[in-house]
């Protein structure tokens, strides 16, 4: 069943990489039942129900479905987590055939000239007994999106008792017509000696079989050769046909259980790798098809676990030399018992490595994403620890594909040994989201007017991603940075201080990857203080974050407006905005024509309130609301408030005005530290009408 973080979320060390997001807890998945063992192995099938998210199976190799350790796995949706297959796990054939030991996505396969449009996946039950003891199977699936139904579509057998075949699988082209054949590890043929047999996809009338290709045999009894099976691409033929990397952990080269790793070229035996460290078991896991170094050949690397603290080796993939060495830090951890490599998650070009260590960080189970390219040597960039002692997290650490759609490569990690709600081993796995790095940065701009006190500001923001849920704007007044929910913010001091809510949201989706919003700059803000606004953008679990936009706050001018209608018999009064609080203010009128017509005024007023006389910018001023008398005397001045307003009393407007042209203005004085004119404003408001 999906959980969305359902067991306490594993400790995360999360390094600042480049970009606009670190990786992200995206979901976990637990077990059914005691003993399940639900996450022992895992893989990637690609979008499988075409919902545009890639999709994968989880195994629970000890499960008992069809009896006691019969094995199952569970198809799960990348895209919603949920479970297809109507919700129900695939069990194995019967008692302890353990299905779900290995797994391996085989693709679309040719039939009758074009591709028969059938994704398909092997599932290997190594202890499956029904025709001789530990003989061991192999089963070929298909997913059905019409019926939601997983379907079988052959059965391979082990040639003998106690083969296990299946133990191991791989898929590589092998005869370079596109088509992914199969690699089957038998690793109990010839007294554990193993062997790799190759099967080919045939469909013939309608009916599809895997016929055997080629077997590849161990050297000596105990390799267990065929552990660990996997594609290195097409290395050294260029002719499509891909190599293939053959782990044999428990091969005696020049000491005890050393381990080796055999690369074969069109069936033949290449090259032979070991680390020459007994007991090591070198060979255990492996990683390829992906270029570590940046030589446009895909490398490898591969897993020691047994050695001190386990230890991970990275090859040459044209050469064999060895790049890189990686070493756990704790003893006994079991570093590199599991091993993946990684296509580009950071926007480097090259790949990175991930590691799992199911006995490390003091039994908790330990996994990590390292940087093998990093300028300054190998970097962590993700490192995991598991949510409860003795979880054997990390023992499985697996790409699952694009599942959240960042164009990057995700990854599952398994604990098997998860014990919930009472119930041992039920198993875990994390789905953990790599870093946005595919198309543009999100953009903000603002529409390139000044940040002028109470007027409203337009700001786009493009390349958003058409399928965020959402997108969330803020603003600051400094880029101290800030945390709000998943976002990291350059900017800080949100809302002033007051709080850390968006100033705006907008739902999605965005078909045009774009959006607008407003923001009124707040006049409580002191001229010159940085007004600067940020977006995020959320998908799923995954966030990230735009550049800045902003500019300094300026004061708005002092203006004058006239409160009422300028008509006989109403009532109108002056109010102006912008003031200092608790200077006062003088408010006059003229009849005869003012600055902005006919040139600058002339006039005067004076009264015993004010002393001296104030000078303004009209042609015989008088006081206002002093309209009917004709006289220069003044009012007292209004007190301006704190919000920097101050209003007139008000006066009816006489009918003998009609038809006169009126102007008003105000006057604000400073008390402190002197008398004298702050701030004036002019307010034509034209004629008087009946």
């Amino acid at each position: 069943m999906w959980h969305p973080l359902l067991i306490a979320a594993s400790t995360a060390l999360l390094l600042t990489p480049g970009f606009s997001q670190d990786w992200v807890l995206d979901s976990q998945h637990l077990g059914e039942a005691s003993g399940d063992q639900f996450g022992f192995n895992q893989i990637s099938l690609g979008d499988i129900d075409g919902d545009g998210a890639d999709d994968f199976i989880i195994t629970a190799y000890t499960a008992d479905i069809n009896g006691t350790n019969s094995g199952a796995f569970y198809l799960i949706s990348g895209g919603t987590g949920n479970y297809l297959n109507g919700g129900n796990a695939v069990g194995g054939s019967g008692t302890r055939s353990m299905l779900g030991y290995s797994s391996v996505f085989l693709g679309e396969h040719n039939d009758g000239g074009s591709a028969d449009g059938i994704k398909k996946f092997a599932v290997g039950s190594p202890f499956d007994s029904t025709s001789a003891p530990w003989q061991g199977s192999v089963t070929v699936y298909r997913y059905n999106t019409s019926t939601d139904s997983v379907q079988e579509l052959d059965t391979i057998e082990g040639t003998a008792p106690g083969s296990a075949f299946g133990a191991g699988l791989g898929a590589l082209d092998d005869d370079g017509d596109g088509d992914l054949e199969l690699a089957v590890g038998a690793v109990g043929v010839n007294s554990l000696a193993g062997e790799v047999e190759i099967f080919e996809a045939v469909w013939s009338n309608g009916v599809f079989a895997m016929e055997p290709l080629e077997t590849l045999g161990g050297a000596a009894p105990g390799d267990l050769f065929g552990y660990s099976i996997l594609s290195a691409g097409d290395v050294f033929g260029g002719d499509g046909r891909d190599e293939l990397l053959v782990g044999a952990p428990y091969a005696d080269l020049t000491g005890s259980m050393q381990g080796a790793l055999a690369l074969f070229f069109r069936h033949n035996l290449l090259m032979v790798l070991s680390n020459g460290e007994d007991e090591s078991l070198f060979g255990w896991a492996m990683g390829s098809g992906n270029d570590v170094d940046g030589d446009s050949w895909n490398d490898f690397a591969i897993g020691a676990p047994g050695s001190a603290n386990g230890s991970v080796f990275i090859h040459d993939g044209k050469t064999g030399a060895l790049l890189h060495r990686l070493d756990g830090d704790t003893p006994g951890g079991q570093y590199g018992y599991s091993v993946t490599l990684l296509d580009d998650t950071n926007g480097d070009g090259l790949a990175e490595i991930g590691v799992g260590a199911p006995f490390g960080d003091s039994g908790f189970g330990h996994a990590e994403v390292v940087d093998i390219s990093a300028a300054s040597g190998p970097t962590t960039v993700l490192s995991l620890t598991g949510p409860s002692a003795n979880s054997r997290f990390g023992w499985s650490v697996t790409p699952s594909g694009d599942i959240d759609g960042t164009g990057t490569p995700d990854i599952l990690v398994g604990a098997p040994r998860v014990s919930f709600g009472g119930e041992n081993k039920r198993g875990l796995v994390e789905s953990w989201v790599s870093p946005f790095i595919a198309g543009d940065p999100l953009e903000l701009t603002d529409d390139g007017n000044n940040y002028v006190w109470d007027t409203t500001i337009t700001f786009t923001l493009t390349n958003i991603d058409a399928n965020a849920d959402r997108v969330d704007f803020f603003w600051g007044t400094d880029q101290n940075g800030s945390t709000v929910g998943d976002y990291e913010f350059t900017i800080g001091n949100l809302n002033n201080g007051a709080s850390s809510n968006p100033f705006a949201s907008v739902n999605g989706p965005f078909p045009a990857k774009a959006t607008q919003v407003q923001l009124t700059i707040p006049n409580n803000l002191a001229a010159g203080t940085p007004l600067i606004v940020q977006a995020g953008e959320t998908r799923g679990s995954f966030t990230r974050v735009s550049d800045i936009a902003g500019r300094a706050v300026e004061e708005a001018p002092f203006s004058l407006a006239l409160v009422g209608d300028l008509q006989a018999n109403q009532t109108v009064a002056l109010k102006t905005s912008y003031g200092n609080a608790n200077n006062l203010v003088y408010f006059a009128w003229s009849g005869l024509g003012g600055g902005l017509n006919g040139g600058p005024g002339s006039g005067s007023t004076s009264g015993s309130i004010l002393a001296p006389q104030i000078n303004w910018d009209m042609n015989q001023p008088f006081g206002f609301p002093d309209f009917l008398s004709m006289h220069t005397s003044t009012q007292a001045g209004v007190v301006t408030a704190s919000d920097g307003s101050a209003t007139s009393a008000g006066v009816s407007v006489s009918a003998a005005m009609v038809g006169l042209q009126v102007w008003f203005q105000a006057s604000e004085w400073s008390i402190v530290p002197n008398i004298e004119v702050a701030k004036t404003a002019v307010l034509a408001a034209g004629a008087v009408q009946p």
